[in-house]
């Protein structure tokens, strides 16, 4: 298997494409540290998982609830990791909040907010796992930005909108600085994908925005958790500070 004994961490995995991508990388011999801020979240994740390795005493997925703008919460869940698995192989960060507001109704405190979860979260897990990898002299960080981060948005909110731009802008820094240890960092932009907040959408309202994807419809979770398995193994080894769009050719 793919990620055969490799350990990983996916936040935001309680949903949607963190869901999808601990999933897969369960299927593919990690063990998966599925992390969100609602239990009633991860369970369900980890039971699915777990049930396909009902026979193996291993668990290859744990659940630790955690929010990761909170830098005290952040170094104990890595406090956890290295004390259970002794280290981690692969970081995934996909944590992320998108409410949708308009630019002038956005308060410092609305700002604020979706920059710590969605950009200082990942800084806070990065800057705690490069500790690990460097040690190792080996990890694979993948980075969850979105097209919005590249193109300004189509139906995202400013605030969004500058936390993925932002993460595309970090992951080109860590790629330069974990070279050296064989630290591979990259970037993945989704454009729509189909996850819980695709159906708030009428159906009408989605086939009329999905006409500009050159390949007919908004992406699958599992879509975007494939690239993510390419960018976490090691058929990747020579891949790092890329951003790999993931969007069906929307607007090319």
């Amino acid at each position: 298997m793919i990620l055969k004994n490799k350990i990983a961490l996916v936040t935001g995995s309680g949903q949607g494409i963190g869901k999808a991508i601990a999933i897969l990388f369960a299927k593919k011999g990690a063990k998966v540290i599925v992390n969100d801020i609602e239990r009633k979240k991860t369970k369900g994740v980890v039971e699915n998982i777990n049930k396909d390795f009902i026979n193996d005493k291993r668990n290859y997925a744990i659940e630790y609830i955690a929010d990761v703008s909170s830098a005290n919460e952040v170094k104990e869940l890595f406090t956890f990791i290295t004390k259970n698995f002794n280290g981690l192989d692969i970081l995934v960060n996909n944590a992320a909040i998108s409410p949708k507001q308009k630019f002038e109704k956005i308060s410092y405190e609305d700002w604020g907010k979706v920059i710590d979860v969605n950009l200082t979260g990942p800084f806070i897990c990065i800057q705690e796992a490069y500790k690990i990898m460097k040690r190792k002299k080996y990890g694979k960080i993948v980075n969850i930005s979105s097209f919005a981060g590249i193109n300004g948005g189509i139906l995202a909110s400013a605030h969004y909108v500058a936390s993925k731009a932002g993460l595309i802008g970090l992951t080109k820094y860590m790629a330069k600085i974990g070279a050296p240890y064989h630290i591979n960092t990259n970037v993945i932009a989704p454009g729509r994908v189909k996850t819980d907040k695709y159906y708030l959408h009428s159906k009408e309202f989605n086939k009329k925005v999905d006409k500009n994807i050159l390949l007919d419809s908004a992406a699958e979770p599992e879509d975007i958790a494939e690239a993510a398995l390419f960018l976490a193994s090691n058929k990747s080894n020579h891949i790092t500070g890329i951003c790999m769009n993931v969007t069906g050719g929307i607007l090319l």
